[in-house]
């Protein structure tokens, strides 16, 4: 274990200096700053950015740079044969929010980008998540949309936070099958979009669009692959690297991550119950092994009991995930009586700033936990070690159901 102790202190010194440079040298190079901290990226925002990108004609004037590249991603073989400069003839011409008219399905088409010539007639549909979940049959309405609209050639691309495929509820599972092996789909995460955008760095030819790149890497780094600071990777790395000692005890820390979260998610569930007990509240949870699993969640109820239908609620959509939502969630199957559910977001919404979204019927009022990327930022598992998620996630507890007390609505809990 000594080999082991040492490549920790020595990680720890190596960081610690990197903050200190960081701190010392903050004025220089604005460690923290960058120019999306200011712009609403929703999921629209990043659609928007991504088509301009891929659109030569827009203002990038970078012409079809970051299309070649983009289109090098895509798992199919006649994209690599396309050559785009081959027709003076051709236009291209790419979308946001197009709405599936040819298949008469009431979507909207996040990325539609087509390539028309006399050689091909080609369309794209770039489906978009970087937060949201599966629509009912979603792909397969995108799929026929572009059957529709009589493409030579066409194909879709799943955009996902994580690279995870299309669920279920999305596209079957044989279907999806079929469209890899006929290379009719993509699935690409976030942290795809970064090599591409890198590969094209060293081609642009103006500085206000390499900045809004580099921003834009450095965005998707910090939001999707919880990358805090490239530099603490390298130094991190060189230490490693530099016997096999090291090597060795790098591996037996990385291996150990997995039980790390699982022993401090069982820490925090069991303060948890504590502070509950004391209150009269009391906790439920789903099994600890089951952490990865998406939609991943734990509960406290008003009463000692457990059998309310409503109460606070953890969820993860997964544990990589910047959306961990903390609010009123139903437990177990659908609302039965609407008014009750509205009765309540009705009071949480005049009392609370939390958020209300209308498509769900399980969550009359919910907020996005600070803590984001649980698999990649030590964050919240330091903030479970110290105390501070506890105090978090009671503090939210507390306010929900005072609330609903003052109000004289606490027995709505018990919906049935």
């Amino acid at each position: 274990m000594e080999h082991l102790e040492k490549l920790l202190k020595d990680v720890i010194a190596a960081t610690q200096r990197i903050e200190a440079s960081r701190k010392m040298y903050a004025a220089q190079i604005a460690p923290d700053f960058n120019a999306f901290n200011y712009i609403q990226t929703n999921e629209l925002m990043l659609s928007r950015i991504l088509a301009d990108l891929l659109d030569p004609s827009k203002s990038h004037a970078q012409g079809d740079l970051f299309l070649k590249g983009f289109l090098k991603l895509l798992a199919c073989d006649w994209f690599g044969s396309i050559d785009l400069t081959s027709s003076p003839e051709q236009k291209i011409k790419v979308d946001t929010e197009v709405q599936t008219k040819a298949s008469r399905t009431q979507r909207s088409m996040d990325i539609y980008l087509t390539i028309k010539s006399d050689q091909h007639d080609i369309g794209l549909c770039i489906e978009n998540k970087p937060f949201a979940s599966d629509q009912g049959k979603q792909m397969v309405d995108y799929y026929k949309e572009l059957e529709n609209r009589k493409h030579s050639l066409f194909h879709l691309v799943y955009l996902k936070y994580d690279g995870s495929e299309p669920s279920e509820y999305s596209v079957s599972k044989d279907q999806l099958e079929s469209w890899l092996v006929d290379e009719k789909i993509t699935i690409l995460s976030y942290a795809d979009l970064v090599p591409w955008l890198e590969s094209c760095l060293g081609y642009v030819q103006n500085i206000r669009v390499e900045v809004f790149v580099k921003e834009f890497i450095g965005y998707i780094q910090k939001n999707f692959l919880g990358v805090r600071d490239m530099s603490e990777r390298h130094e991190i790395v060189k230490l490693v690297t530099q016997s096999a000692s090291s090597i060795d005890a790098a591996f037996l820390i990385g291996n150990s991550i997995s039980d790390l979260k699982i022993e401090m998610m069982n820490r925090l569930f069991l303060t948890l119950k504590e502070k509950c007990s004391k209150r009269g509240w009391s906790f439920k949870s789903e099994s600890i092994r089951d952490l990865q699993k998406k939609h991943f969640h734990f509960f406290i109820f008003s009463g000692r009991n457990g059998h309310a239908d409503y109460g606070l609620c953890i969820e993860f959509m997964r544990m990589n995930n910047g959306s961990c939502l903390i609010g009123l969630r139903r437990e177990s199957e659908a609302v039965s009586d609407s008014s009750v559910f509205l009765d309540l977001r009705k009071v949480l919404a005049d009392q609370m700033s939390w958020e209300f979204n209308d498509k769900s019927e399980w969550w009359p009022a919910f907020a996005k936990v600070k803590y984001k990327h649980w698999d990649t930022n030590p964050a919240p598992w330091i903030a479970i070690q110290n105390g501070e998620m506890v105090q978090l996630i009671i503090a939210e507890a507390e306010m929900l159901f005072d609330t609903l007390k003052k109000h004289e609505k606490l027995h709505l809990l018990r919906a049935d």
